[in-house]
């Protein structure tokens, strides 16, 4: 599904995700989600659920579907978006070298929980 969202970026700036794709993650324990392709955006936004228990997001990548997955890093050490009940956490430019991803939560979430995901270009 398509939609556009109005997010604001760590500068404060608000914009639009237009042309995203939606995706909707079950995440449960510390098990990584299925897999999302995000080949061609660069933008992701996460939608935690009011039923989160604490815990950041990391994101594991590969160049395929099937492939071999790791955490991403970057200068600064693992790449974690930072979780909370209902809120949206955009993360300008995160994506945009990479091609599949799964997510994992940092803590085990003691229920199933649905976190929706928004690509935008």
């Amino acid at each position: 599904m398509a939609q556009s969202i109005l997010v604001k970026d760590h500068d404060g700036k608000f914009s639009f995700l237009q042309n995203n794709q939606v995706h909707e993650v079950d995440l449960l324990g510390t098990t990584a989600s299925d897999v999302i392709n995000v080949s061609g955006f660069k933008t992701i936004a996460l939608k935690f659920p009011s039923a989160w228990d604490a815990a950041d997001v990391n994101i594991q990548a590969s160049e395929s579907a099937t492939g071999d997955f790791v955490i991403v890093h970057d200068a600064s050490g693992e790449v974690g978006i930072t979780g909370g009940t209902n809120r949206i956490v955009v993360e300008p430019d995160i994506i945009a070298p990479l091609t599949f991803i799964r997510l994992v939560s940092s803590a085990s979430q003691s229920a199933s929980r649905k976190v929706l995901v928004f690509l935008g270009y």
